[in-house]
């Protein structure tokens, strides 16, 4: 992992789990700014940069559902969410609103730094070569963390990227889901199998047409290929 400074921000207003997130993140390589508000967290984001994005859904100016939709139209940092709601309804709108990963209070300090980790190992230790993959009329260029369709941008999440430029290394090749959380989160991960569900759903939103058959195909009891 890189040596450089790695900004993330935490959007949490309880002073108890703000000191828990300090020593969970106590690292050489982190800088972290903590805020209390909504207000202050969109003033973060265009002063600071950051690359992760920390936020508590039980803000007291702002409904954190609508905060995280909001700051995803903003910034295309890692959103890790923290939520006290221990519902799979909760978990998936949070998942389908851009957030990257959650996690659900109470949570270890150990629990939280192996998600920040997974989390940014996949933009610190990617490699810096360029390749352009062209799958039909999606094209994937990794150099500048692009991906088109017939020439139109397509505004992909850094997740619902990486899966897809794992997805198309091989096209046709089927992928386990605990190979994906492997490749993508890590072998430390230790979530459910069921986060690349919610991220293959927004995937295929983005990049199939209406009524057309999807790109990526389901392999029953297995996981998921890229078809072109």
């Amino acid at each position: 992992m890189s040596t450089d400074s790695t900004q993330i921000l935490v959007v949490e207003d309880s002073p108890t789990w703000q000191q828990l997130i300090q020593v969970a993140l106590e690292d050489p390589r982190y800088v972290l700014t903590t805020v209390d508000t909504a207000s202050a967290a969109r003033d973060s984001v265009a002063t600071h940069n950051p690359m992760l994005i920390l936020l508590d859904i039980g803000l007291p100016d702002a409904d954190g559902f609508e905060l995280c939709k909001e700051l995803r139209s903003q910034t295309d940092a890692y959103i890790l969410i923290l939520t006290a709601k221990n519902s799979e309804i909760d978990r998936v709108l949070g998942l389908s609103l851009g957030a990257d990963d959650y996690v659900t209070k109470p949570f270890s300090a150990r629990e939280l730094s192996a998600r920040v980790h997974a989390l940014l190992r996949r933009t610190l230790d990617r490699p810096r070569t360029t390749t352009v993959r062209h799958l039909g009329d999606l094209v994937l260029d990794t150099g500048a963390h692009l991906v088109t369709l017939n020439d139109e941008v397509v505004e992909l999440t850094r997740t619902e990227f990486d899966l897809l430029d794992a997805l198309s290394e091989q096209v046709g090749q089927a992928w386990t889901r605990r190979d994906l959380l492997q490749r993508i989160w890590g072998d430390s991960y230790f979530g459910s199998d069921n986060l690349v569900d919610t991220h293959i759903a927004n995937l295929r939103k983005k990049i199939d047409a209406p009524g057309a058959p999807s790109r990526v195909n389901t392999v029953r009891g297995v996981g998921y290929r890229l078809s072109l």
